[in-house]
């Protein structure tokens, strides 16, 4: 299996876009763009990670950076794999896999 380290650093464009990446892992870097009702504490679940361009929903453990004072402002590398967000769908989302 491939470790966190060894997983290559894509965009989220790329992730949207290449369909050989589903079923991959990778590491992915952007901003916690929200986190809707796991701010009150829960520690995971669904959240969105983005970047000026586009978000994608992520499901796992939500970073503290999803926090309400910090988010959009710190930088996250997320360790996932890139799945359909329903079965045979076009369209992706990531879980979060322990690094």
């Amino acid at each position: 299996m491939l470790r966190a380290s060894q997983a290559p650093i894509l965009g989220l464009p790329d992730i949207l876009a290449v369909d050989s990446l589903v079923g991959k892992r990778v590491r992915v870097l952007g901003w916690c763009v929200s986190a809707p009702g796991l701010l009150a504490g829960r520690r995971s679940g669904a959240w969105f990670l983005g970047t000026p361009d586009t978000s994608i929903e992520v499901r796992g453990l939500v970073p503290r950076a999803c926090a309400p004072t910090r988010i959009r402002q710190t930088l996250l590398l997320v360790f996932a794999q890139v799945v359909p967000s329903m079965p045979d769908s076009t369209q992706r989302l990531l879980l979060r896999l322990p690094e």
